[in-house]
């Protein structure tokens, strides 16, 4: 190393700047996130005290900004390191936890032991006092039954154009009324043509009224106000969001794929094609996630965080080896990593998960060198969620004209909870009853059946394709319905 290179100056900047510079440094080298070089903040040591300013914070993030010159608002070393220092100072001054945070019309989320520097939750928004109470309390209490941060976030969105829509409902609970519901209604439809849309809207709203009275947290409330199945716009039936097999025969030939330039982005390209996961799963695959049946066959071992349970999933021994692969370099750089696929960046010990906003990147960047295009000739823009819809890749296992493997329907059943392409379950039919009235066991059991039988018949169909015939699968599947009936 070399000389002088090695060790933080700070003996030019006044006290108690010398104090909080030091106390940012060793605040980065604790939470163990990014690497802070002596050479990367030379420059902003050096330009400190000329400022004039005994403290980082007689100026406001922007002053500092400004004085020194930071026009971008990211990829500047320096700029972030002084946010950062900045941001641990005021989180000594103002406290951190919920006694601290709750009071606040903005809340930091990294106060709150939530990941990320600069989430927020914006309340400011909501001018009508008692919504904007009510509306913290109720956001409190869903993040602590284990709502994303995502979907919460929505929430506030959707419950701060609902309080800025109506100024009259700063004239208290009471200003809450049927004729208001269905004015704002009548905004959401013009505003957003989009049922989707205005249906997560309208469930904002309906959720935080139903909460609000089961819990007694607005006596003032009138209880008769509320919104209704039919308040709720039809959702149209959407087209299938499957992948054709010609864009899929592109995407997977091994020079288009030799193309993606990151190795991780590579694997995971392949693991979500071969398994449906979805994306977020596929990000925070563990480093041990391959496991092994009896017979030796290989299964991803996953996290399905929206369903919030541990599930498996058959994949190919050519995969297998990759992800063997992929775990072998990654002990060789990062021996204490615990994710398959770590972050390249700000992740010295190998404890962050590949970023999805990174891998949506680099997918893009990908369909554009390789060209991907549909039958007509047409660029094609492809999601990662489309993979969930398509049919699963077969494995080097199976023969084109061969019986699927056993693994093949609980892939479906398992991991997607649909079924192909424009087969996917929408409704599955109880005989003379309401859902409702059957136990959860029997709702699983009819669904499950459900998927599988849809599986088989996506089967039958693809193999009937490519063999000219469909008989091992109809053979294999009245065996199967078969087994179901007397067990």
């Amino acid at each position: 190393m070399l000389w002088g290179r090695d060790k933080f100056d700070l003996r030019a900047l006044p006290t108690p700047m010398r104090s909080e510079i030091a106390y940012a440094i060793q605040r980065r080298v604790d939470e163990r996130r990014t690497k802070t070089r002596p050479e990367s903040i030379l420059r902003l040591i050096r330009a400190l005290p000329r400022a004039g300013a005994a403290s980082l914070l007689d100026r406001t993030p922007e002053e500092w900004t400004a004085y020194l010159g930071y026009s971008s608002e990211r990829g500047s070393i320096e700029r972030r390191f002084l946010l950062d220092a900045i941001s641990y100072l005021h989180d000594l001054t103002d406290g951190v936890g919920w006694d601290a945070e709750y009071p606040r019309d903005v809340w930091l989320l990294r106060r709150l032991g939530y990941p990320g520097r600069d989430g927020q939750l914006r309340f400011d928004g909501i001018e009508a006092a008692w919504l904007r109470s009510l509306t913290k309390r109720w956001i409190r209490w869903r993040l602590s039954t284990g709502i994303s941060v995502g979907a919460v976030r929505s929430d506030v969105r959707a419950i701060t154009l609902f309080a800025q829509s109506f100024p009259s409902l700063q004239r208290g609970p009471q200003a809450v009324t049927r004729e208001l519901i269905e004015a704002h209604l009548a905004h959401l439809a013009a505003r957003y043509p989009s049922p989707k849309t205005r249906t997560r809207y309208i469930g904002a709203v309906a959720g935080l009224l139903r909460t609000a009275r089961q819990h007694g947290w607005e006596p003032r409330l009138d209880a008769h106000v509320d919104l209704y199945r039919e308040d709720y716009p039809r959702l149209h039936q959407r087209q299938p969001r499957a992948l054709s097999e010609a864009v899929m025969a592109q995407l997977e030939h091994p020079d288009n794929l030799a193309r993606f330039k990151d190795p991780r982005g590579r694997l995971l390209v392949r693991i979500l094609m071969s398994t449906g996961l979805r994306v977020g799963d596929g990000c925070k695959l563990a480093l041990d996630c391959v496991v092994r049946d009896v017979h030796g066959a290989p299964y991803v071992h996953y996290t399905n965080h929206k369903m919030r349970r541990e599930a498996f999933v058959p994949i190919d021994t050519d995969l297998a080896d990759a992800i063997s692969r992929q775990q072998q370099a990654v002990l060789a750089e990062l021996p204490s990593a615990t994710f398959l696929l770590p972050r390249p960046t700000r992740n010295p010990d190998g404890r962050e998960p590949f970023s999805t906003a990174t891998f949506r990147g680099e997918l893009s960047e990908w369909l554009r060198a390789c060209d991907i295009r549909d039958e007509l000739g047409k660029p094609v823009h492809v999601t990662p969620h489309q993979w969930r819809h398509c049919a699963p890749r077969p494995s080097n296992a199976e023969t084109s004209c061969g019986p699927p493997s056993a693994g093949w329907p609980e892939r479906l059943r398992i991991i997607r909870g649909c079924g192909l392409g424009s087969m996917r379950v929408h409704r599955w039919s109880f005989p003379r009853g309401n859902a409702r009235s059957y136990s959860p066991v029997t709702l699983r059991n009819e669904l499950s059946s459900a998927v599988m039988v849809i599986s088989l018949i996506g089967r039958w169909v693809s193999g009937a394709r490519r063999a000219g015939t469909c008989r091992p699968y109809r053979a294999q599947a009245v065996r199967w319905l078969g087994e179901r009936s007397r067990g």
